[in-house]
C-alpha cells in the first residue's frame, strides 16, 4: 500500500486481464540457472521467475531514478552471459524529426541486480521503442566475457560502444559503420541489430539497414564490411551468433520486398540463402544453441502456415501444424487472436534446447518438444503480464466493472483477481475507445471501437455493440457507415435506444491524415444511423483515435434525449431532441489546443445530482455548471491541471458523488491521485505511485455500488484498483 506524504492511505491491487500489448523482444542467459527477460512496446520489461512461472514487471517508480513515463517504451533489452543479474534496456519514445531537429528523450538503463534497482547513462539517445521496426532484432549486445562492455546501434545517430557499464558512451565513427537507412518523417531502422559472438567476445556484428553487416573482431573497436550488400528497401535483422556462424533475416522495409534467412560463415566468408520456399517480407529465425543445424523460423506470424523448422541447417524445411492453449488467460482461447500472433521473437531456452519461447502481440508463448511429431503447440505463458492500454472503464450499479481495451475491445471484469473468461464484444480483433451506460437503465452498456489495424483503410468495418444486461452479452450495431470509428458514444437517460455516436478521425504528421467524421444518432438501438455532417458547424470534436482520455461527448444522466458535445475551440452545444438539432451555449469550458484539452479533455454529468455538468480542460483545471452553459462554468479549487476524471458513490448517502482525478494540485510539482468528496470544493491525495506504476494514465473512475474503490486505466499497464485502509470492500 502507499503511505508516504498521502491524506488518505489506499490498498492497490492490479487487475487481472493478462498480456494484451505486443512483447516485442526476449532476452536470455544461460547463467544463473537460464535468466529470461521480455521488453515491451508501451508496458516496460519483465523478468521471468521459473519457480513461480510468472513475470514481474522490473520498471517502477521505487527501483528507476527520475521516473519519465517514456521508460516503459523499450526500445531493446539485453543481458549479460556472464553476469545474468546485469540487464540494459533503452528506452524511449522519440518521434521522427520531420523538418525540425532531432529529439534525444531516451535513455539507457543498466540494473546490476536483475531488475530490482537501475540507473540511467549519462547521455540521452534518440529511442522509438514504440515505433515501427520495433520487434525482433535487440539494438542492445552485452560482451560474454565482461558484463560492463556493452554496444547499442540507434536508429539515427550511428553505432555506439560503452566500456563502463552503459554509463558513458563513445561514438563508433560513421566511416567505420554507417547510421543507416534515415527517413525523416518515419521511423527509421538504422542500425538494425547487434551481437556477440557468445564463445568469442573479440567477435561482434551490427547490421546497417540499407547497406550491409559489419563485424568486429576486437571487441567493437574496429569494424568492416562482411557484406551482404543491401538495396536500400532492406534491413539485416537479429544477428543471431551460434557456433561462430551468423544468422540473420534480411526483411524487407517497406512491406513488400520479398525477404529472406541468410547463414554467415567467418572463416569462409560467404553467405548461404537458407530461406524456406516462400515470398514472406518478414523473417524470423531462432537457432538452437547446442545445435546450430536446429532452426525454428516465423515470418511476421506464428500462425499456421508461418512457421517452420529444420534440422539441417536451412537445407530442407517442414511445417508443423500449429495449435494453441492458454491453460491461464480464458479469453485468449475465446479469441481470433490465431489468425494473427505477430512476432515480436522466438528464442530457444537458455537451458532446455527442446523449448522455444514466443514474443508475440498478446503476450509471450511457449512450446516443447519443438522438433518432434506433426504438431507444434503454442503455450500461452503471459502470467504477470499486464500490457493492455485501458482506454475506459465504468462501474454503475447493476453490473461488474466493464473496460475497454486497446486492440482486445474490452472485458466484463466479474473477478477483478481473475482473467477475464471471454472477450467483451466477439472473438475478433478491435480495439475499444469508449464505454458508456444509460442513466435512466444502467443495465444498458454501449461499446465503440475500432479496428487500429487497418485505420487507413476506408473499407475497414466499423465496430460497435450494445448490452442489455449490464455487459454480460452484446449485440452489434448495424448499417454503421466506415465513418464510424472509435471516438465516443453516449446513450440518453430515459430512453435506451437513443444513442449519439462521435467518432475520431485519424490526424498524424508522419503517417496519414483523415478528415473529421459526422456526428451520427440512432433511435432505435443502433439498428439504423442518421448522419449529421456537422454539429452547430464544427467538427474538431474527437482529432486523433490514439487520444483516449478525450471524451468530447455526453448523455444527460438524468434528463431523457440530452446530450452535450465540446470542442478543442471553445464551442460547447447541447441538444434537448435526442442528438438530431444541436445549439450552442452561451458559455463553454475554456477547451482549446494551448491548454491541451484536445487530448485530455473530458464531459460528463453528475450521476447523483441532476442538472450538474462537468468539464476538464486539460492545463486549465476542472469546471462545473449547474446550468448546462447559460452562465460561465465555476472553476474547481485546487486543482491545476487534470488528465483525467470520473465519479464513484457517495460517501455518505445524501452526499454527492465521489469525483476521482489524476492530475496536478495547485503548487504541486508531480501529478497524483485524488478525490473529492464535497463537489471538488477540496482535495484529498490517495496515490502517486501505486504498485510502483508510474505510467500515463487513460482513464480513472469511481463505483457507483462500493463507496472509496478506484479504478485507473493505464497506457500499456492494464488496469488497478484500490481502496481506503481498512474497507469494508478487501
Amino acid at each position: 500500500m502507499e503511505r508516504g506524504n498521502l491524506d488518505l492511505a489506499y490498498q492497490w491491487s492490479q487487475g487481472r486481464i493478462g498480456g494484451a500489448g505486443w512483447v516485442t523482444g526476449l532476452a536470455t542467459s544461460s547463467g544463473g540457472g537460464g535468466r529470461i527477460y521480455a521488453r515491451t512496446d508501451v508496458g516496460g520489461a519483465y523478468r521471468w521467475y521459473g519457480e513461480s512461472q510468472e513475470w514481474k514487471q522490473m520498471i517502477r517508480a521505487d527501483r528507476v531514478p527520475g521516473a519519465l513515463g517514456s521508460d516503459y517504451v523499450v526500445e531493446s533489452i539485453a543481458v549479460s552471459h556472464s553476469d545474468p543479474d546485469t540487464v540494459y534496456l533503452a528506452t524511449g519514445d522519440d518521434a521522427p524529426p520531420g523538418n525540425g531537429e532531432l529529439s534525444r528523450t531516451g535513455w539507457i538503463l543498466v540494473s546490476r541486480d536483475g531488475g530490482a534497482s537501475w540507473v540511467r547513462s549519462r547521455r540521452p539517445f534518440h529511442i522509438s521503442g514504440n515505433g515501427a521496426f520495433r520487434q525482433r532484432s535487440e539494438r542492445l549486445a552485452v560482451s560474454p566475457t565482461d558484463p560492463n562492455l556493452v554496444l547499442f546501434g540507434s536508429r539515427r545517430e550511428g553505432l555506439w560502444r560503452s566500456s563502463d557499464g552503459g554509463l558513458n558512451w563513445e561514438q563508433v565513427p560513421e566511416s567505420e559503420v554507417p547510421a543507416g537507412v534515415q527517413r525523416s518523417e518515419e521511423a527509421s531502422p538504422g542500425i538494425s541489430f547487434v551481437s556477440f559472438d557468445p564463445e568469442d567476445a573479440s567477435v561482434a556484428y551490427a547490421g546497417v539497414s540499407g547497406d550491409s553487416v559489419y563485424r568486429s573482431s576486437n571487441g567493437g573497436q574496429s569494424w568492416t564490411s562482411v557484406g551482404p550488400q543491401l538495396a536500400e528497401e532492406f534491413g539485416a535483422f537479429e544477428g543471431t551468433v551460434v557456433d561462430g556462424l551468423l544468422f540473420v533475416s534480411m526483411n524487407g522495409l517497406d512491406g513488400a520486398a520479398v525477404g529472406s534467412l541468410q547463414r554467415y560463415d567467418p572463416e569462409r566468408g560467404r553467405w548461404s540463402d537458407i530461406t524456406p520456399e516462400s515470398d514472406r517480407t518478414e523473417w524470423s529465425v531462432a537457432v538452437q544453441p547446442t545445435q546450430p543445424d536446429h532452426l525454428i523460423a516465423m515470418d511476421s506470424s506464428g500462425s499456421n502456415g508461418s512457421v517452420w523448422r529444420s534440422t539441417n541447417g536451412g537445407r530442407t524445411w517442414t511445417q508443423p501444424e500449429i495449435s494453441t492453449r492458454s491453460p491461464d488467460i480464458g479469453w485468449i482461447d475465446a479469441s481470433d487472436i490465431f489468425t494473427w500472433l505477430s512476432v515480436g521473437r522466438v528464442l530457444f531456452d537458455p537451458v532446455d534446447p527442446d523449448q522455444i519461447w514466443f514474443a508475440e502481440g498478446m503476450g509471450v508463448w511457449t512450446a516443447r518438444s519443438v522438433f518432434s511429431g506433426d504438431q507444434l503447440e503454442l503455450v500461452v505463458t503471459s502470467r504477470g503480464i499486464e500490457e493492455s492500454i485501458v482506454s475506459d472503464l465504468l462501474a454503475v450499479g447493476t453490473s461488474s466493472p466493464v473496460s475497454a481495451i486497446a486492440d482486445r475491445q474490452g472485458f466484463l471484469h466479474e473477478n477483478l483477481d481473475q482473467y477475464p473468461r471471454l472477450p467483451l464484444v466477439d472473438d475478433t480483433f478491435a480495439g475499444g475507445t469508449d464505454v458508456d451506460y444509460s442513466g435512466g437503465d444502467p443495465t444498458v452498456v454501449a461499446w465503440v471501437g475500432a479496428e487500429y489495424q487497418r485505420y487507413w483503410d476506408d473499407k475497414r468495418e466499423s465496430r460497435g455493440a450494445i448490452s442489455r444486461d449490464g455487459g454480460a452479452s452484446f449485440s452489434r450495431f448495424e448499417n454503421l457507415s466506415p465513418q464510424q470509428f472509435g471516438g465516443n458514444i453516449a446513450v440518453s437517460a430515459g430512453d435506451a435506444d437513443n444513442l449519439v455516436w462521435q467518432p475520431s478521425y485519424y490526424l498524424s504528421a508522419w503517417e496519414y491524415t483523415d478528415k473529421p467524421k459526422s456526428t451520427f444518432v440512432t433511435t432505435d438501438g443502433g439498428i439504423n444511423w442518421t448522419e449529421l455532417p456537422d454539429v452547430g458547424g464544427y467538427r474538431r470534436y474527437h482529432r486523433l483515435m490514439w487520444w483516449f482520455t478525450r471524451t468530447a461527448l455526453a448523455a444527460d444522466r438524468f434528463e431523457p434525449h440530452t446530450f452535450y458535445l465540446y470542442d478543442d475551440e471553445q464551442h460547447f452545444l447541447r441538444s434537448t431532441d435526442g442528438g438530431m438539432n444541436w445549439e450552442e451555449r452561451p458559455f463553454s469550458p475554456p477547451c482549446t489546443e494551448a491548454n491541451e484539452c484536445h487530448i485530455f479533455g473530458e464531459i460528463a454529468g453528475s450521476p447523483t445530482e441532476p442538472g450538474v455538468l462537468w468539464a476538464s480542460a486539460g492545463t486549465a483545471g476542472l469546471f462545473h455548471s449547474g446550468d448546462a452553459g447559460a452562465t460561465p462554468w465555476i472553476r474547481s479549487p485546487g486543482i491545476e491541471s487534470v488528465v483525467a476524471y470520473g465519479f464513484g458513490a457517495a460517501v455518505e448517502q445524501s452526499g454527492p458523488a465521489v469525483i476521482y482525478l489524476y492530475g496536478r494540485q495547485t503548487g504541486d510539482q508531480a501529478n497524483g491521485y485524488f478525490r473529492s468528496i464535497d463537489d471538488g470544493l477540496t482535495w484529498e491525495l490517495i496515490g502517486r505511485h501505486p504498485l510502483g506504476n508510474y505510467l500515463n494514465v487513460t482513464s480513472i473512475t469511481g463505483d457507483l455500488r462500493i463507496p472509496g474503490r478506484v479504478y485507473v486505466g493505464t497506457s500499456g499497464g492494464g488496469f488497478l484498483y484500490g481502496d481506503p485502509v481498512g474497507s469494508d470492500a478487501r
